[in-house]
């Protein structure tokens, strides 16, 4: 089967939509046939990349301004996607940030804003979303962790302390889905997949090699095979990295 035939009318719901690897994942999904759902905080960068995917030929996909720190906005977003397509068949948890950061003069606010984005909105989007897959007994969710949620560095160590977190929480919950499927019949896979460097705007100014990275098309590519897997496997965890 072709990935357009595995793709086509699928409901994905996706976080970080406005930008980087959410835009370049938004764009190739709809190329493919999926009903869209993107997420993100600035509703002028979401009818950006919706433009985009109208003019590539893809489907008017819903878009939804919210902040995934925020509760309430998590909750409302799923249930709009819901409302409109009928269902979510998948669920890509991409928003994140990163911030260098010094461990000895950090500040609060910075520290906050990457657990409550990169944890706390993968939490809250995750359990809306898991109780219409569990009515359901059918469902995806993928995670967009990092390398940097196995091995931590010293220029983003709060950065990777939000990526482990978040690698734990992924774990635990393809434990739970493994216990929903032999209790109750319920089939939600659950996939964790870590980009190593992207050419993304996560480098902001800093110098760094970037025609060295993967583009956020190729992460895009990966995250499409991952979804069209076969409904009788699931890709646990898959680790990417350049090789230019």
């Amino acid at each position: 089967m072709s990935t357009n035939e595995q793709s086509s009318g699928k409901a994905i719901f996706l976080t970080g939509a406005s930008g980087g690897i959410g835009r370049a994942t938004a764009i190739l999904l709809a190329k493919q046939g999926a009903k869209l759902a993107l997420m993100a905080r600035s509703a002028e960068k979401l009818a950006s990349v919706a433009a985009e995917i109208v003019a590539a030929g893809g489907a008017q996909p819903v878009t939804i301004a919210g902040d995934v720190r925020k509760e309430q906005d998590c909750t409302a977003a799923i249930e709009t996607a819901i409302s409109k397509h009928g269902a979510i068949d998948v669920l890509i948890n991409n928003a994140g940030i990163g911030i260098p950061t010094d461990l000895s003069t950090v500040n609060t606010a910075d520290l906050l804003n990457m657990m409550e984005t990169n944890v706390n909105g993968v939490v809250y989007l995750t359990r809306a979303a898991l109780k219409h897959m569990r009515a359901r007994k059918s469902g995806h969710v993928v995670m967009i962790s990092s390398r940097a949620g196995i091995e931590s560095n010293p220029t983003a160590p709060l950065y990777c302390a939000s990526k482990f977190a978040l690698e734990g929480y992924t774990e635990g919950l393809r434990k739970q889905a493994d216990a929903w499927k032999a209790s109750e019949g319920v089939h939600i896979r659950v996939s964790n997949v870590r980009p190593g460097n992207v050419d993304s705007g996560y480098w902001g100014s800093r110098q760094v090699a970037r025609e060295k990275f993967m583009t956020c098309d190729e992460v895009a590519s990966a995250l499409a095979w991952v979804i069209d897997a076969p409904a009788t496997m699931n890709v646990v965890d898959l680790s990417l990295e350049a090789r230019r």
